[in-house]
């Protein structure tokens, strides 16, 4: 019984550990002073990763997200704006990478923004499916809209890091 109780307590404490450091990992990225660059390059990728989570609530479960807009007395419908807003904030991830670097600085632009809008589109239209394909239960549709939009862009970033480790080196030739 004292080994469980303390495989228990060794347990809590790595998940508390691993929540402490995520939390610290939140509250450094978001720490960033005020300037020119750190709103384009830094707070805007933030914000469209924001707008992204919550347009995949939109798609899956739009009657709980036409709830929240009421109390915040804003527009029942935002889908756009924040399409928009994730298209930008993606796009602006990309740009900053050193996927397209060595492009004109227009078709480094256009691949960006080409890029985001496929990815952004894309996740629409799986959430679309996956929402006709769930029960319908607010608490799991909310839960796997917030899970699968957060795989997405942790995947997706994961993918752009792989390829800038890359650098240099033509894709295949390891």
């Amino acid at each position: 019984m004292v080994v469980e109780a303390n495989s228990l307590q060794n347990a809590l404490n790595i998940t508390r550990h691993k929540f402490e450091e995520q939390c610290m990992k939140i509250k450094t990225a978001l720490s960033k002073p005020l300037t020119r660059d750190n709103v384009l390059f830094h707070y805007t990728p933030i914000a469209g990763c924001m707008s992204y989570s919550f347009l995949s609530m939109e798609v899956i479960r739009p009657s709980l997200v036409s709830k929240m807009y009421a109390r915040l007395n804003l527009s029942n419908d935002i889908s756009t704006s924040l399409f928009l807003m994730s298209v930008t904030g993606v796009s602006i991830e990309i740009y900053k990478r050193k996927l397209f670097s060595n492009l004109p600085e227009a078709t480094k632009i256009c691949n960006s923004v080409y890029y985001s809008t496929i990815f952004t589109l894309g996740s629409v239209l799986g959430w679309a499916f996956l929402s006709r394909n769930i029960p319908d239960n607010t608490a799991l549709k909310t839960g796997i809209a917030l899970y699968v939009s957060i795989s997405m862009l942790h995947y997706g970033h994961n993918t752009l890091n792989a390829i800038d480790d890359k650098g240099g080196h033509k894709l295949g030739s390891d």
